[in-house]
């Protein structure tokens, strides 16, 4: 059951802000703006009135903001409902890095053969987004990434930690210097040596992009963003061509080509866990996946 848009309209009226919104639903102001103008058009009137103060709600935007809080009010009591049916027909697992796609081909299939009749579902998101469909109870289980040992779910196990490395094109004059893994880079070596050079990030949301947002920035240095990527492997592509740098996690510098991989100094990691919810803790199944998962990231790490 999709609500996105709903919840789109309820975050702007809350917010009474476009931008503010736009931020707190992780998505651009731009396409924010047009679903709005899109959904005035549809219904024939406009659900905000625009003013220098901000936006606020028009007798049909508070008749559509009243309907939409109760439609994500039934949808949340139905996936409540639905889940304590049981949860032994099937799981929502969340996954919000590539590391958590690889270990679950590896394991989904031993998974199988002990519980069969168990569906599996796989859904992906960015790392913000994620915590907030477990909070909502969308995602029974989840491989995520964090950034800090004291920011994980409530309900959490610790896989393993993985360092993050600047990635840099072999052609580029800093690499001719220094030899892949011979350096570590520091604020000061970026802003000497990076102040120009087109970074490739991932969405807002992400945890490479909270990474620089709450490491990289407040060391005083201000990349020069190309573009946002919706996954890693675009990243690794465009740094693979000489198109520009970036911070590419330990479990993907395989999909790496001339490409020179330094630390940073301090040195940057994430830590890797797996979320659940606190009901799943005594289920079979799902102790059993855990199990799995543990197992095959030792072997893979």
């Amino acid at each position: 059951m999709d609500t996105k848009y709903l919840e789109y309209i309820i975050t702007i009226a809350k917010e009474q802000n476009m931008r503010k919104a736009a931020d707190k639903l992780f998505v651009s102001q731009s396409s924010l703006s047009q679903y709005l103008n899109k959904l005035e058009t549809e219904v024939g009137t406009p659900l905000f009135y625009r003013t220098a103060k901000g936006l606020t709600l028009t007798p049909a935007g508070e008749l559509y903001v009243e309907t939409a809080q109760t439609m994500m009010s039934l949808k949340k009591r139905l996936y409540q409902n639905i889940a304590n049916l049981s949860y032994q027909e099937h799981l929502v697992i969340g996954t919000t890095s590539q590391w958590a796609i690889r270990l679950l081909t590896k394991v989904i299939p031993i998974f199988k053969e002990r519980y069969p009749g168990i569906m599996l579902e796989i859904t992906e998101s960015f790392s913000l987004p994620m915590r907030q469909r477990m909070a909502d109870k969308e995602v029974d289980f989840c491989l995520a990434t964090t950034l800090r040992t004291d920011d994980f779910f409530k309900e959490s196990k610790l896989l393993g930690t993985e360092e993050l490395y600047l990635a840099v094109p072999k052609s580029h004059h800093f690499s001719l210097i220094h030899p892949s893994f011979s350096y570590s880079v520091t604020a000061e070596d970026l802003k000497d040596y990076f102040a120009n050079d087109n970074f490739l990030l991932t969405q807002k949301g992400s945890s490479m992009q909270m990474l620089v947002d709450t490491l990289i920035r407040p060391l005083g240095f201000r990349p020069k963003v190309f573009g946002y990527m919706d996954n890693i492997q675009s990243i690794c592509g465009l740094v693979s061509t000489g198109v520009g740098v970036s911070f590419i996690p330990g479990s993907c510098i395989g999909e790496l080509r001339n490409v020179n991989l330094y630390s940073m100094s301090p040195q940057m990691k994430r830590y890797n866990i797996i979320g659940y919810q606190p009901q799943l803790m005594d289920n079979p199944a799902v102790a059993y996946l855990t199990e799995l998962l543990e197992a095959h990231y030792i072997k893979t790490s």
